[in-house]
């Protein structure tokens, strides 16, 4: 069909799909990349972010096999893509939140009984000084800001977070990589527990930016502020 020709039958078929409650893929908002080159290279990407897809889910890997199942099974193909065409997607990281309160309980007695670990009596000694019961509160203090900068996607909720602990834990003697290594078994905990669960499958980038990111943020906040407070006593003494 001539381009010129595309816009309004686009138009003509959204049109009727509106009143017929069956609105077609194609939008009239498409025509305008009909015939356009859209060359896309990735390469600067990759290096930026030193990442690569996996060369399985590539398109030129996978193309063959969509062709193929449309060849064997015309009609579960066609309902399937019918299907994904009306999936309404949620954002990840709300995905991730509601996983992350799914499995709340899971993740705090998890990390509980990792820092009263007899075989991390060196790493957490100041934790364990802390009544189980008070600990297990903090605990979910924490786990409770984690999820909350995941649910609004700022991860400022959860570094202003450490940072005011961080303060009240210097004041009560806890070492900064003490304090961190409790961030980061929190951050380790969670992103195990959500792997495990079916739903999270294929969000791999997404656990990274949103769990592993938050907690690596908050513990840079953590050792930032250790250091200005040491930078402040030195001036202080001389």
């Amino acid at each position: 069909m001539p381009r010129p020709l595309c816009r309004p039958g686009l138009l003509a078929r959204d049109l009727a799909g509106r009143l017929l409650g069956d609105r077609p893929f194609e939008r009239p908002w498409m025509a305008r990349y009909i015939d356009r080159e859209l060359a896309v290279n990735p390469a600067r990407t990759w290096r930026r972010l030193d990442w690569r897809p996996r060369e399985w889910l590539e398109v030129t890997r996978r193309l063959p096999f969509l062709l193929a199942n449309l060849k064997t099974d015309p009609e579960e193909w066609h309902r399937r893509n019918r299907a994904a065409m009306k999936h309404v997607a949620v954002r990840a990281n709300l995905v991730i939140h509601r996983l992350l309160e799914k499995h709340r309980e899971e993740i705090r007695e998890r990390f509980t009984a990792t820092i009263l670990d007899p075989a991390n009596r060196e790493r957490f000694p100041h934790y364990r000084e802390i009544p189980p019961e008070r600990l297990a509160w903090r605990h979910q203090l924490a786990l409770r800001h984690l999820s909350n900068a995941v649910l609004t996607a700022e991860k400022t909720i959860f570094i202003n977070y450490c940072r005011d602990l961080a303060e009240r834990r210097r004041e009560q003697g806890f070492p900064r990589e003490e304090f961190c290594a409790a961030m980061g078994t929190l951050g380790e905990i969670a992103l195990a527990v959500l792997r495990e669960d079916p739903e999270a499958e294929g969000m791999e980038q997404a656990l990274h930016d949103h769990v592993t990111m938050t907690v690596l943020f908050g513990c840079d906040e953590i050792r930032r502020f250790y250091e200005d407070a040491a930078l402040d006593e030195e001036g202080a003494r001389e």
